[in-house]
């Protein structure tokens, strides 16, 4: 009938070699590794009936290789799976670590460049930028990013308003199994000195307006106020890394007289602002003028002369200081304020006139003016008036005695004088005085009382000549009943003298 014959195959399941001995720089599957520098994986199974299949995977994607030995070139998850024919297989996984890489970066936001003069691993951003600070790892995915500026854990460092206390460098570090690594940066601040901005712009002018009480302006304009008024002056940035200090100071006193971007309530004077950051400084000014107010004051030494005067001046006159021939007067003409001198005229000098030994020509109006930049102040003026008292003139020589004709001169002898009878005597009175002196001679009697005498030729006569101002009596044929105390009187506005003649 026949032979009936069946085979069956006993088949042994793969198995991978977990431990043992394997060649240098191989590591058996199912170890975990740090990469550190040449290393591959070995998949090698120790029993299990042909022919065996072997897959390589890493963090689940498969690989191409199929060999016992898998060169690693990275970390991840690595797991090697053998099949045959047998329902079961075999399957090692290794975790291989890679030491972790840190790469820091920074960025200014809306800036393309680093904003330093120079490219480099740095950053200059502006006071007040937005700044991230990045950073880049492999190894792990936890990281930590510290500087001045704060703190981050595996996540952006944000400065949403950069300062100065914010600049210095900044570290990102990561670790894991196999070690830590660091990145750093350094930031550095930057900014722009202030530019203070001026109205009008450019170097103040002349053109000073007029303003109301306590008017605003900006800094460097000019402007003209009356002795009531205040100004307050602005500092304006035009542009400037904040923060901006403000300081300013009134020429030429260097002392700080505010700390604020508007100095209030400021008078006549030069005042500056000086606005300074990290970065420089600027200085800009303003003048704030007066009108002028004129101050005129005259002195007359010894003395102002108009109250010794023997009557009042007319007011029609106008006349306030007086002088004697001789004074010594001084005129200033200032401004009130600033000090500034004016003009004196007539004669034009400036600030001060001094007139020694004053003489007649020296009589009339006086006048201080006085201009700045906002214009001419009210003119102050003043009369003056030189006056000579009258005085007998005791010095100037007689005429020559003649046998017939003797001359005596009023005042010059305490004594009697004698003559003989029958001689003509001419009694002289020189005088002198700038205001033409009212002269006569008077006679004397024995208690003191006096009477004028008047012209009554050809026994007594009366001689004015005026151009050389002398006064002349004459007594024709002179007598016993001629004796007497015969005086001269001269006076006028400035004063008056007197002087006897005994015979």
């Amino acid at each position: 009938c026949g032979m009936n014959e069946s085979t069956s195959r006993v088949l042994i399941p793969p198995n991978i070699i977990m431990t043992g001995g394997n060649p240098p720089g191989t590591i058996n599957i199912g170890t975990n590794a740090c990469l550190t520098g040449s290393l591959a994986l070995q998949c090698l199974v120790v029993e299990g009936t042909p022919p065996v299949t072997r897959v390589w995977t890493q963090d689940g994607i498969m690989l191409s290789s199929t060999e016992v030995f898998l060169p690693i070139s990275s970390g991840g998850t690595y797991t090697c799976s053998v099949s045959n024919d047998c329902p079961t297989a075999s399957m090692g996984t290794s975790v291989i670590t890679v030491p972790p890489t840190v790469s820091i970066s920074a960025n200014i936001t809306g800036s393309l460049t680093n904003g330093c003069e120079t490219p480099g691993n740095m950053l200059c951003p502006l006071i007040g930028e937005m700044v991230t600070v990045s950073c880049a790892v492999t190894g792990t995915s936890s990281y930590m990013i510290s500087g001045p500026g704060g703190t981050s854990n595996s996540m952006d460092l944000v400065i949403n308003s950069f300062q100065a206390s914010d600049a210095g460098t900044y570290q990102c570090t990561a670790s894991n199994l196999c070690g830590s690594s660091s990145d750093s940066i350094l930031i550095i601040f930057t900014g722009t000195p202030p530019v203070i901005s001026t109205s009008p712009p450019g170097p103040p002018t002349n053109e000073t307006p007029t303003l109301p009480p306590n008017m605003l302006i900006n800094i460097g304009q000019n402007v003209c106020i009356t002795t009531d008024q205040m100004t307050d002056i602005s500092c304006i940035i035009e542009s400037g890394t904040e923060p901006i200090n403000y300081i300013w100071t009134r020429d030429p006193d260097p002392a700080v007289i505010s700390t604020m971007s508007v100095l209030q309530d400021v008078g006549i004077g030069t005042y500056n602002c000086n606005a300074t950051n990290s970065f420089g400084s600027d200085v800009e000014s303003s003048s704030i003028f007066s009108f002028p107010i004129i101050d005129l004051e005259v002195t007359i030494i010894p003395r102002n002369r108009c109250s010794e005067l023997r009557e009042p001046l007319p007011p029609s006159q106008n006349v306030n200081h007086c002088a004697f021939l001789g004074d010594t007067v001084t005129i200033l003409c200032f401004s009130a304020d600033t000090n500034d001198p004016g003009v004196i005229t007539p004669n034009g000098e400036t600030g001060r006139r001094d007139i020694f030994d004053i003489e007649e020509s020296d009589s009339g109006m006086y006048t201080c003016s006085l201009n700045n930049v906002c214009g001419a102040g009210t003119p102050e003026s003043f009369y003056l008036v030189v006056f000579d008292p009258a005085v007998i003139d005791r010095e100037t020589p007689l005429p020559p005695d003649t046998p017939n004709e003797r001359h005596f001169g009023a005042g010059r002898s305490d004594g009697p004088m004698n003559v003989a009878e029958n001689v003509t005597v001419r009694l002289h009175c020189p005088y002198s005085g700038i205001h033409v002196p009212t002269t006569r001679w008077l006679l004397v009697a024995s208690d003191g009382t006096t009477t004028e005498i008047v012209n009554m030729p050809p026994d007594i006569m009366l001689i004015n000549d005026t151009v050389n101002r002398n006064l002349i009596l004459v007594i024709n044929n002179f007598r016993e009943e001629s004796e007497g105390t015969y005086r001269c009187d001269t006076g006028n506005i400035a004063g008056d003298d007197e002087g006897d003649v005994v015979i």
